[in-house]
């Protein structure tokens, strides 16, 4: 990876995990003021591959991202994404009985948003302050009947002057809810 890609602060990242039973890679690009508009430009491409004789599946998940963030408002910045990605789930007769049904394959395009209000004082180390965020993934065409919701709250406080120890806690709260009350994909 690499955080200032050409001197203009950049973030460009490839990875790549190979395990006995998994293949993944995924290659990140970051704009922090694309086009000199003072807003953010991401996209990333990603492929993963699963192996998993011992749980009777393999699947194939083939994706891409495109976002950008932008200041709506005094500290609560706003980042709309929208994401493809084709899966293909293969079962044997190990398999769980809920990996059974869901075998096939899946193409899902979704719009993400999040909302961050950020009152740190610094966004590289900070030593007070708080961070609220909330996101939403909204499936536009999708296999998938589901929404997911998340809550992130992020607090810092200064805990010992003399020694510059700083304290943070943080809440993460998720749900995925189905729309017809069917189950949700694993």
């Amino acid at each position: 990876s690499e955080n200032n890609w050409l001197g203009q602060g950049k973030k460009v990242g490839f990875n790549i995990d190979l395990s006995e039973e998994t293949l993944k890679g995924e290659v990140n690009y970051y704009d922090p003021n694309y086009d000199f508009l003072g807003n953010s430009l991401s996209y990333s491409l990603f492929s993963r591959s699963n192996d998993k004789p011992n749980q009777g599946y393999e699947n194939t998940l083939v994706g891409g991202g495109l976002g950008t963030t932008f200041e709506q408002y005094e500290n609560v910045f706003f980042s709309p994404e929208l994401s493809l990605s084709l899966e293909d789930l293969n079962t044997n007769s190990t398999a769980s009985t809920q990996l059974k049904k869901q075998e096939g394959k899946y193409t899902d395009l979704y719009v993400n948003y999040s909302l961050n209000y950020d009152l740190r004082n610094s966004k590289y180390q900070p030593s007070s302050g708080y961070k609220t965020s909330f996101s939403q993934e909204l499936p536009m065409v999708s296999d998938n009947n589901e929404i997911s919701n998340t809550f992130i709250y992020t607090t810092y406080k200064t805990l010992n002057q003399s020694s510059d120890m700083i304290g943070k806690a943080s809440l993460f709260l998720k749900s995925v809810n189905s729309f017809d009350g069917s189950d949700v994909r694993i």
